[in-house]
C-alpha cells in the first residue's frame, strides 16, 4: 500500500506541474467574453468583410440581440467559427482566410454589445473556446 501511496503522490505532483506550466504559458485565463476579446479595429474589419461578403444573402440583424443569444446559447465562439468555416460563404464554404471569419465573429460580438479590449481575437480552437455566447455572456459579472 506504501508504494500505491507513492506511485499516487508522485502523478499527483506530475498532475498539479503540468498544469502550472500551461496555465502559466499563452493567453491569461480568461473570466469570457465580459471582459472583452477582440480590438474595435478587428471587428470594423470584420463589418467590412460582413458587407462584402455575407450582406449579398444575410442582415446584421440575423446575428444580434435574442435571435442571436437564443441560436448560440450554452455554445461558444469556437462553435460560430466551426459552423461559419463549414458553411459560408454559401458558393465557396470554408473559401474565406481564418483571421477573415474571426474578424466577422468579432464584428458580431461589437453589435451584441460584448465589450472590445483591444487584444485581437485569435482563429484558434483554445482562445475561441474561451469566448462564451448567448444571453447574458457579454455582461460584467
Amino acid at each position: 500500500m506504501g508504494e500505491l501511496t507513492g506511485r499516487s503522490t508522485v502523478l499527483l505532483a506530475i498532475v498539479a506541474l503540468v498544469g502550472c506550466a500551461s496555465s502559466a504559458g499563452g493567453q491569461p485565463e480568461s473570466n469570457g467574453a465580459s471582459e472583452g476579446v477582440y480590438s474595435a479595429e478587428q471587428a470594423q474589419r470584420g463589418r467590412q468583410a460582413f458587407t462584402e461578403v455575407c450582406r449579398e444573402c444575410h442582415s446584421s440583424s440575423e446575428f444580434r440581440g435574442r435571435n442571436f443569444e437564443f441560436t448560440w446559447r450554452r455554445r461558444t465562439a469556437w462553435d460560430l467559427y466551426r459552423e461559419l468555416r463549414r458553411t459560408m460563404p454559401e458558393d465557396f464554404p470554408g473559401g474565406l482566410a481564418p483571421q477573415t471569419y474571426v474578424d466577422v465573429i468579432a464584428y458580431v460580438l461589437e453589435i451584441n454589445d460584448y465589450p472590445s479590449n483591444g487584444v485581437e481575437l485569435l482563429p484558434n480552437e483554445e482562445s475561441l473556446r474561451r469566448v462564451p455566447l448567448g444571453p447574458g455572456a457579454n455582461k460584467g459579472g
